[in-house]
């Protein structure tokens, strides 16, 4: 007997998958290609480094789904009005946690890429799915504990600091890092504050400096 999807009476991430209001459930085969069809559309920015399963692994990858949400579909959960569900995934870094305290983490602007940084020097790239978090990338920076790094506005670029006085930029497209040895004119022995503008015009940092100034530069010129 061929095996049916409840979408009508399943929870709302079911009903979503739906053509019409009217649809009340499908095979488990098209109810396999709307969840491939639904990633596809929430992860359309998904950057070029993730690797797609084989067509072995995409079988195997199906018939899980399906095997899994029969159990779901089968017992409808209802939350009261003005509630929300949240889900528990598996933790962003597991693929490599990071060895001191995390002090910055911030989502690509493309919403599928997280950057974490920290006291352990490193700066880490995650594709996040939710299932797997596969790192794409790790860089160690010997001489600069992290304690803050931020994307630009766009995205091309990470700009990282610490308890130092010079700071690094990382060109996201080239892999560069460009080492910056401090700000002209002042004289601040720290740089680990610091926000990023947003909104477009010119690309700039601000700090956060001595006796109340705020030094800025322009990530154009660094």
């Amino acid at each position: 007997e061929e095996l049916r999807m409840d979408l009508a009476n399943g929870p709302s991430r079911a009903r979503k998958l739906r053509n019409d209001v009217q649809e009340a459930d499908v095979s488990g085969k098209e109810y396999v290609e709307r969840l491939r069809r639904q990633h596809q559309k929430l992860h359309a920015t998904a950057v070029s480094w993730a690797q797609l399963p084989t067509p072995g692994e995409e079988e195997d990858i199906a018939g899980r789904i399906v095997r899994g949400a029969k159990d779901v579909l089968a017992k409808p959960k209802f939350l009261p009005q003005g509630s929300i569900e949240a889900t528990r995934m598996r933790d962003a870094n597991m693929e490599e946690p990071n060895k001191a305290v995390v002090q910055s983490l911030e989502f690509h602007p493309s919403g599928s890429v997280l950057m974490t940084a920290g006291l352990d020097r490193k700066l880490r790239f995650f594709q996040v799915d939710g299932v797997r978090n596969k790192k794409l990338e790790s860089l160690h920076f010997e001489d600069l504990p992290v304690h803050k790094a931020a994307f630009s506005e766009e995205g091309t670029e990470v700009v990282l600091t610490g308890r130092r006085k010079f700071f690094y930029i990382y060109d996201v497209a080239s892999a560069r890092v460009d080492y910056v040895a401090g700000i002209q004119g002042r004289d601040e022995k720290s740089l680990e504050n610091f926000a990023i503008s947003r909104g477009g015009g010119e690309p700039a940092v601000a700090f956060l400096g001595n006796k109340g100034y705020l030094p800025l530069i322009s990530l154009k010129t660094k």
